[in-house]
């Protein structure tokens, strides 16, 4: 029908038809023969309506919105926009949770009378046995049970059909073969069902508050908590469960004891300052009354309160410079057991740390306070501390501490501060301290210096240390020093050490290096029979520049003893920094007798010049019969376009015995950007008709 502004025209879809709204009181638009185009759950004041209109003026611009009454009588809220996901979400999800029938947007209602056309594609509904009724049409189906009752007085279901309720459109029960089959919904879309019911249940239950229905409210109350403890209106409820015990005159014990309980149970809610305000106001009746007991809870309850509100004060003092802030904040911290509100004051001391004498407060906390994040914490704000007496504390923390985790934050806090006393401290700590986890620190703090003058100390951690994890920090330390000692060093390691895992970290911290040095060791390592520290010398050697190393890793690629290490020889030289020549490639190529020594080599095949490359993968195609290695050198071409490389590649494409090698041909010339590799293609692809 027309109205002011435009034409209505719907948009959604509709799963049955028919339920008289008055229109007068807000009711959906009728629409020809369409009494209503909306969704509805219920009877009487517990229905809900829900429809997508969209008013196009005559000018051709229009607003889409979503329209939702939640009762008769109430005048409809208008929502911008109208898609599936909003009705979904927040306000069909009685319909959801209900009649487990997915809205679905894919059919659009026509404007005659009559069943809506039925959608084209199956699509999975949710969960639902439709059962039919005397006309021969699927009838609505019920939803009892689904919501608890709001009211206890009447045993009856928010979801209960309606009298005379229409027919679902007969498509419905079409949408799966067979009238009582069943099928599953994805699981995300069942969970988030079930939370917006949730949800819509709470605000429901918050209702009966607000009108002020205690009784309901708090039996509602207690089945919400009792069935949905682990969801985010809990804390909501649970506070409002001791308010209703309040108002419906339960004892002043009964209602003090409900506020302790929800305030120990739900320590971040935002409800548990009103819940202590109360615990207060109904604490100070029951010391009126000469109940014993209450006098020292409500005198903890104001001395929190108190405290918070001086914290507060603090850190705007804090803000301010006030050298007075300090010490109220230290008089604060000693009188308060809260371990949070002790970190909270800590935090507003780090305002003062540059300017008050704060290290000996600060040494006290991290060597004898009960709680350890808040030792630790007070070992950080000693460590950004730059003065000689904050140093010698962290020395004795780092020493003296009980806890490894404060040790361990105190040798940290020596980062930076390079006195003797520091640096002899932290080798001792590296070599001696019975946490491995300190111990290693200490190596690290040591080598980060990445100083010369460090080498011995770091050396002395390496074959003297306590923990085979400090030794590991001190040598990758050693690999970080440029210096020819600390080549040395690393080398004696890599060679001489009997802990085969420091050998390996010391071949590791030498990989950074480009020492012809490391040569003679490579050799060494290599004859030493360990299978893995062999392979790590020849990669090592791999980013040795010199001509030697390519030598030494020629030798061993070309050796036909040990397989592996021949191929990993091979690996090495494809990566060196300076390509492969055609002739090392084909002397390779040649004498080895290890197929996947060939297959490593050709890798290198992509850094050559085209005729240098055209030249090996010709000699790979006469000599060679492996279908692996002739495949691997065609990959390995580059894509370049030139006329050669695509006759080449033609040829094999058409010519070539393996299957697997022509197909890799057709691929690298489909990789090619040329008009000729195209006209190549064609062309195999014509021959092949």
């Amino acid at each position: 029908m027309s109205s002011p502004g435009g034409q209505w025209k719907v948009l959604g879809s509709a799963f049955w038809r028919g339920g008289s709204m008055n229109a007068s009181a807000g009711g959906f638009r009728p629409r020809n023969s369409i009494e209503k185009v909306s969704y509805r759950l219920g009877t009487g004041n517990s229905a809900a309506f829900f429809g997508c209109f969209t008013r196009s003026p005559g000018d051709g611009t229009g607003k889409t919105y979503l329209e939702v009454q939640y009762r008769p009588g109430n005048a409809p809220v208008q929502f911008a926009g109208c898609n599936r996901r909003k009705i979904m979400r927040k306000y069909a999800i009685v319909l959801l949770s209900a009649l487990c029938i997915p809205f679905s947007a894919s059919v659009k209602l026509q404007a005659q009378a009559g069943l809506p056309e039925p959608p084209g594609p199956r699509q999975a509904v949710l969960p639902i046995r439709i059962s039919v009724g005397h006309s021969g049409l699927p009838a609505v189906p019920s939803v009892a049970g689904i919501f608890p009752r709001l009211s206890g007085a009447k045993q009856e279901s928010l979801g209960a059909p309606l009298e005379g309720s229409p027919a679902a459109p007969l498509w419905l029960a079409m949408v799966h073969p067979g009238a009582n089959e069943a099928v599953g919904p994805p699981a995300a879309l069942l969970e988030e069902a079930e939370r917006d019911s949730v949800a819509a249940l709470y605000r429901q239950i918050y209702e009966l508050v607000l009108q002020e229905r205690w009784p309901e409210a708090h039996v509602m109350l207690s089945r919400f908590l009792q069935e949905h403890p682990d969801s985010r209106w809990a804390d909501d409820a649970a506070f409002w469960r001791c308010y209703t015990l309040q108002k419906l005159g339960k004892p002043l014990e009964e209602v003090f004891s409900c506020y302790e309980k929800f305030v120990a149970t739900y320590t971040d809610s935002r409800w548990r300052d009103d819940a202590k305000a109360a615990m207060i106001r109904i604490g100070e009746q029951l010391v009126r009354q000469g109940k014993k007991g209450y006098e020292e809870k409500v005198a903890a309850l104001k001395s929190s309160d108190d405290e918070e509100v001086m914290l507060t004060a603090l850190y705007a003092l804090g803000q301010r410079g006030e050298a007075k802030a300090a010490e109220a904040a230290i008089r604060l911290f000693r009188r308060t057991n809260d371990t949070k509100k002790r970190l909270k004051i800590l935090a507003v001391l780090g305002q003062f740390i540059q300017k008050q004498k704060l290290v000996p407060f600060l040494e006290e906390v991290a060597k004898s306070d009960r709680s350890e994040p808040v030792r630790i914490r007070a070992v950080d704000l000693l460590s950004r501390i730059r003065s000689a007496d904050a140093t010698d504390a962290l020395l004795r923390l780092a020493r003296q501490a009980v806890s490894p985790k404060v040790r361990y934050g105190a040798v940290f806090g020596l980062r930076r501060r390079k006195e003797r006393t520091v640096l002899d401290a932290l080798e001792r700590t590296a070599l001696e301290d019975t946490s491995a986890d300190v111990a290693s620190a200490a190596a690290e703090v040591l080598a980060d210096f990445r100083d010369p003058a460090l080498l011995p100390r770091l050396v002395h951690i390496a074959k003297e240390g306590k923990h085979l994890q400090a030794r590991v920090r001190a040598i990758a330390g050693m690999g970080r020093i440029r210096d020819g000692k600390a080549v040395d060093a690393l080398i004696a390691l890599a060679t001489g050490a009997r802990d085969r895992v420091i050998r390996r970290a010391a071949l590791q911290a030498l990989q950074e290096n480009r020492s012809p040095k490391i040569l003679k060791a490579v050799r060494d390592i290599v004859r030493s029979g360990d299978p893995e520290l062999e392979k790590m010398a020849l990669m090592l050697a791999a980013r040795i520049p010199q001509t030697e190393a390519k030598k030494l890793l020629l030798e061993y690629a070309l050796q036909n003893g040990d397989r592996d290490l021949a191929v990993v020889a091979a690996q090495a030289l494809t990566y060196r920094k300076k390509p492969l020549s055609r002739d090392d490639l084909l002397q390779i190529l040649r004498k080895t007798k290890f197929e996947r020594v060939k297959r490593s080599i050709l890798i290198g095949l992509r850094h050559l010049p085209v005729r240098d490359q055209l030249a090996v993968v010709r000699y790979i195609l006469q000599h060679e019969s492996s279908a692996e290695v002739r495949k691997q050198a065609i990959w390995s071409l580059g894509r370049t376009a030139s006329p050669e490389l695509i006759r080449l590649l033609t040829d094999v494409a058409e010519q070539d015995p393996h299957v697997e090698v022509r197909v890799a041909a057709v691929q690298v010339l489909a990789r090619i950007k040329d008009s000729r590799a195209q006209e190549a293609l064609i062309r195999i692809i014509e021959k092949q008709r």
